[in-house]
């Protein structure tokens, strides 16, 4: 069963290789990073609920097990550069894509400031971006 699992998770890996450029993959490792609010190498509901809090942000039970529940099983950074090379190559409509940020987009203004995204990324949580 294992190799299967090593199998279906190389799979996987090499359609999101091919996706997306090598400098993609290392921004979207770091995003990944700082999502994986408890460094287990995974992205789980209590992930998410205390990346929503360190923003100042509550989301419920539901709207965090509707986010889970897109991955089809445990969200490690293959599955996730999976779920991001599915969406951005077409697969889901924009509405999708624009609807995963607007978790940052505080004032429901439809857009994210340079600043604050910069504050996002740059946030002590996870491995920071550098200016």
């Amino acid at each position: 069963q294992s190799s299967k699992k090593g199998k279906a998770k190389k799979r996987s890996g090499s359609d999101a290789m091919t996706t997306f450029d090598q400098k993609t993959i290392n921004e979207f490792k770091e995003a990944f990073t700082i999502m994986d609010q408890n460094k287990d190498g995974f992205i789980d509901k209590s992930d998410l609920k205390d990346l929503y809090a360190s923003m100042g942000q509550i989301a419920s039970d539901g709207q965090l097990d509707d986010m889970i529940k897109e991955a089809p099983g445990p969200i490690n950074f293959t599955v996730f550069l999976t779920l991001f090379g599915e969406r951005l190559t077409g697969t889901d409509p924009e509405e999708t894509i624009v609807g995963a940020f607007q978790m940052f987009d505080k004032k429901n203004e439809g857009s994210i400031s340079e600043d604050e995204l910069k504050k996002i990324l740059t946030n002590k949580r996870g491995d920071p971006l550098s200016e």
